[in-house]
């Protein structure tokens, strides 16, 4: 998709991976309501538009409030050490992500169910962990902290 919107748009200077995260992200939500964009290292992208259908999962308060149509937040990806392989994280978060946002939790401990899975991935050689975690896991209480752009 980001392949796409570079062949439709002017070539950007961008000075790091959030600033440029977040461009493709008000880009994507020219086409669709909800985007969650993994960067590795540099964390998670999650916008949306306003009034979308996931409104009440998505629809973090802001501050100061914004009356821009569109609501993007970065999560900055937690230190992981001893990684041995990347193959798989990305498919780990979104695991993690789906099983706490189908549990009905808010979009901040989905994000950080998601980071646990992929923290997981990372430290292992095969694609997908052997055994993941429970509910019981600290991640489903603990809610990350995010910065919001518009």
């Amino acid at each position: 998709m980001v392949e796409f919107l570079e062949s439709t748009t002017n070539q950007n200077n961008f000075s790091n991976a959030v600033e440029e995260a977040v461009y493709y992200t008000k880009k994507l939500l020219t086409y669709v309501d909800n985007v969650i964009i993994t960067m590795g290292k540099h964390g998670v992208m999650v916008g949306r538009k306003r009034g979308s259908a996931l409104d009440e999962f998505l629809n973090i308060p802001q501050t100061p409030a914004s009356e821009s149509p569109q609501q993007i937040r970065h999560y900055k990806s937690p230190d992981v050490s001893h990684i041995e392989s990347v193959s798989g994280a990305g498919d780990c978060f979104a695991s993690g992500f789906i099983a706490a946002l189908l549990a009905g939790k808010s979009e901040n401990i989905c994000v950080s169910v998601g980071f646990a899975a992929a923290k997981m991935a990372l430290q292992t050689r095969s694609p997908v962990p052997d055994k993941l975690f429970g509910q019981d896991h600290e991640a489903w209480k603990t809610p990350v902290d995010y910065k919001t752009f518009h």
